[in-house]
């Protein structure tokens, strides 16, 4: 088997230094001399990491070499474009389940792991085995530095040739068949700040991406601009949505007539009920929507303006992170018990509901 690696190794070492689309004489594709290696086989990380992350995909019937623990840096190409994204995993072993996962989408101009350094993140997230996934958006303004998102009428138009959907789809199915992490059913959540928010919305909308989470959220979504109304106004979400804005955000002042509009086109019956009210943070929800009998919830934050950075445990605006968490589990985990009030006494599961509401929260445009 060392012979074995040795070979591939130098193989990749010729194969890659030319050009991809040409290849050498040596062999007419490297996936091709997978073909030729024993079932089972796993690619050591080097050679793994040059296939895997030139060609975006694993060799038909091997798999790559686990993921480590921490926080580590990934590539795949999508399309013509390489993306980049990080993953979080304290026990990468494929035979134990992961407590869940939740992908953040950050904002414009905001770092792909923002959230990863602000706040509580780090510590609930070792705490409590969470895997949490931050993807990279693409160059979005004029002079080429701020990342953004393409989401269909937002952010920003110029960014039409990225593919975002498939971008965000592509990295789960890398998690899920490729690192095979085994994610229990409930428990995948999708959320982000501002066009993060966006693109969380967009996904949602798209049935062909809407199941690979089981509810989404977001922070100051930038839904009111009118090149984005005509996209927003013709989505019925089939999936939970936690729509969270600021009394003082100017992006978002319209954000009660948006969630009206946005319930009626869900068709839910009925007056949106007040379901939470604490400090600053102001929930209604609304229930039993069309034939999916979808929910959704809008939490205003009083007197917050456009808010770029997570809440943390000491901060105001706490209080809708553990909601945002709480909420999440109560539609989508109906059976799932545990999860005690924040006025109770610390418990293993108060800490879960902190640690999920931090996450949820940390969406950065």
């Amino acid at each position: 088997m060392e012979r074995v690696t040795m070979f591939v190794e130098m193989v990749f070492l010729a194969e890659f230094c030319v050009c991809l689309g040409k290849g050498s004489p040596l062999l007419s594709s490297p996936q091709s001399l997978f073909k030729e290696l024993p079932k089972g086989w796993v690619a050591p990380q080097d050679v793994a990491h040059e296939y895997f992350h030139i060609l975006g995909k694993t060799p038909e019937g091997r798999r790559l070499a686990p993921l480590v623990s921490g926080l580590t840096e990934h590539n795949v190409m999508v399309g013509s474009l390489k993306r980049m994204y990080k993953i979080y995993i304290q026990n990468p072993d494929t035979s134990i389940q992961q407590q869940g996962l939740i992908m953040m989408l950050h904002g414009m101009g905001q770092p792909i792991d923002s959230f990863w350094y602000t706040g509580d993140y780090r510590s609930n997230t070792a705490k409590l085995g969470w895997v949490s996934v931050f993807p990279q958006g693409w160059t979005a303004d004029e002079g080429g530095s701020d990342r953004s998102w393409y989401s269909g009428w937002c952010c920003h138009t110029d960014n039409a040739v990225v593919d975002d959907k498939s971008f965000i789809k592509e990295v789960m199915a890398i998690i899920r068949n490729t690192f095979q992490l085994d994610i229990p059913e409930g428990r995948t959540f999708l959320s982000g700040y501002s066009a993060g928010c966006y693109l969380a919305f967009a996904i949602s909308c798209d049935p062909t991406t809407a199941t690979d989470f089981d509810a989404y959220g977001g922070l100051a979504c930038v839904w009111q601009s009118d090149r984005n109304r005509e996209y927003y106004d013709s989505c019925a979400p089939t999936k939970p949505f936690f729509y969270a804005t600021m009394t003082e955000d100017a992006y978002t002042v319209q954000a009660d007539a948006t969630w009206t509009r946005y319930t009626t086109r869900l068709q839910c019956p009925g007056e949106a009920k007040q379901s939470f009210s604490s400090g600053i943070v102001t929930c209604f929800d609304k229930i039993n929507c069309g034939a999916t009998l979808v929910s959704t919830r809008h939490c205003k934050l009083q007197g917050l303006p456009h808010h770029p950075m997570p809440f943390a445990s000491n901060e105001a605006g706490w209080e809708f992170s553990l909601e945002q968490w709480n909420w999440w589990t109560d539609v989508v985990e109906a059976n799932v018990t545990g999860l005690v009030d924040p006025n109770t006494a610390p418990t293993k599961s108060l800490f879960l509901c902190f640690f999920l509401a931090a996450l949820s929260l940390h969406m950065v445009i």
